[in-house]
């Protein structure tokens, strides 16, 4: 059973912003930030000097301008906080964007690509082939799953590390007791019980993440 096309389309939509946020955080915004900052305190130490040799300031003109400027680097520095602070919030926004998008097609996928196919043969009398064929199915899933979110990192962490195996087990045990429940298909009840399922897994996901990173 082969993920949906649309799925991979979708997956690979949302890449590029990806990408670019995982890009500046490897980096560090910091650095980014702290680089400027300290040009600009250079260039400000270098005109102070430079009035100073040309004009003839006294020192105590000079040790104002200073302090005014380590007033300023205070400043800066709260403010650079802030700045990294709230782009970390953006960095979890959109990874919850990710995980809701890779979550929900896969729920789709288990839906209409699992259940649906196996309930519509009328095929089920043999269920050592039923159950392996929903475990391989699974399987794949879940290990293209975690390759997806696992090319992007949480402070220096991939994400797929805040996954759990236990989550194709729940999911397996969904699916084995959807195709047997002796009924016939309806994607809006197997879809209802599976967001309730695939929801708990979002919420675990980010309880993971914010255990690892517990201050």
């Amino acid at each position: 059973m082969e993920e949906l096309p649309i799925v991979r389309q979708g997956m690979d939509a949302v890449k590029p912003s990806l990408d670019a946020a995982q890009g500046i955080v490897n980096f560090g915004l910091g650095n980014v930030i702290n680089g400027v900052f300290v040009t600009v305190c250079l260039i400000l130490v270098i005109y102070l000097l430079y009035d100073h040799i040309k004009n003839g300031n006294g020192n105590k003109k000079i040790l104002e301008a200073i302090e005014r400027l380590t007033s300023v680097v205070n400043t800066v520095v709260l403010q650079n906080k802030q700045i990294i602070e709230s782009f970390a919030n953006e960095e979890l926004s959109k990874i919850r964007g990710l995980m809701y998008y890779a979550l929900d097609s896969n729920k789709h996928n288990v839906c209409v690509g699992i259940i649906r196919q196996i309930k519509e043969k009328n095929n089920i009398e043999n269920r050592d082939v039923v159950e392996k064929s929903v475990r391989g199915a699974l399987n794949n899933l879940f290990k293209q799953f975690k390759s997806d979110i696992g090319e992007y990192d949480y402070n220096g962490v991939k994400l797929s590390e805040f996954s759990s195996d236990e989550w194709l087990e729940l999911v397996y045990d969904y699916c084995i007791e959807a195709i047997y429940d002796g009924k016939d298909y309806h994607p809006s009840i197997y879809l209802r019980g599976l967001t309730v399922l695939f929801d708990g897994i979002k919420l675990e996901f980010f309880e993971n993440l914010n255990k690892k990173f517990k201050k």
